[in-house]
């Protein structure tokens, strides 16, 4: 067959091949080949075919830079920076590859907070307007973790993704420690709402917490000023 070419070749560049022997003097034949790791296709044998294999190939190169460039936005990172914000206010910056399972990471986080409960945390994430759990199970760069799309570092946040029914559940100090700070920091935010009599016994319980048994009227004022 004179021709011999696919579109799935990443033709780069074009060889001209002149040919013609002893026998053949007068009738000058060309090959046009497109090269392309790992593959080489003969375009055409004859003049006129060089010229519209010639066209070919250019369309080849651009279609292969356009590709090129499409599939490497399409591609997963390899590698991003990621920084993961702990429930007492403390980060720890970590580069996570392809690899890192959502699962590595919360262990990562569990030991800087010294947590052996790990099962009721989880891995947010918050984008415009919206928050996001990460799977476990996946690498934290698989597309499907639907991280912000950020050209700096990204910011993963360790905190309760499953609360306990009762407090008696849980084992270690630590847990109940990280439990109070969060819904300290949810009821400031005012992402848990309660009336004013039970909010001013949650500010006498964080101060008791913070500062001891109560001593006297005018130091208990001052630790109340200084709450955020």
């Amino acid at each position: 067959a004179p021709y011999n070419y696919s579109p799935a070749h990443p033709c780069v560049f074009c060889i001209r091949l002149h040919g013609g022997g002893r026998k053949n003097k007068n009738k000058k034949k060309s090959t046009l080949l497109a090269v392309g790791f790992p593959f080489v296709s003969v375009i055409g044998y004859r003049e006129s075919e060089c010229v519209a294999g010639g066209r070919i190939v250019v369309g080849y190169i651009v279609w292969f830079f356009l590709n090129s460039a499409y599939l490497w936005r399409a591609m997963p990172e390899t590698s991003k920076e990621c920084i993961v914000s702990l429930l007492d206010d403390t980060t720890f910056t970590v580069p996570v590859k392809s690899t890192l399972l959502g699962s590595e990471l919360l262990d990562m986080a569990a030991s800087h907070c010294k947590v052996k409960e790990k099962e009721y945390f989880g891995l947010l994430t918050e984008g415009e307007g919206y928050k996001n759990w990460l799977e476990l199970d996946k690498p934290v760069l698989d597309p499907s973790q639907d991280l912000p799309k950020s050209i700096g570092p990204v910011k993963i946040y360790f905190c309760f993704k499953f609360f306990p029914s009762n407090l008696h559940m849980i084992l270690d100090f630590m847990t109940v420690d990280l439990l109070y700070l969060q819904c300290r920091q949810q009821i400031m935010k005012g992402e848990i709402v309660t009336d004013p009599d039970t909010l001013y016994e949650l500010a006498a319980c964080a101060l008791q917490a913070s500062h001891g048994e109560y001593k006297n009227e005018s130091e208990a004022l001052q630790h109340l000023q200084a709450l955020p």
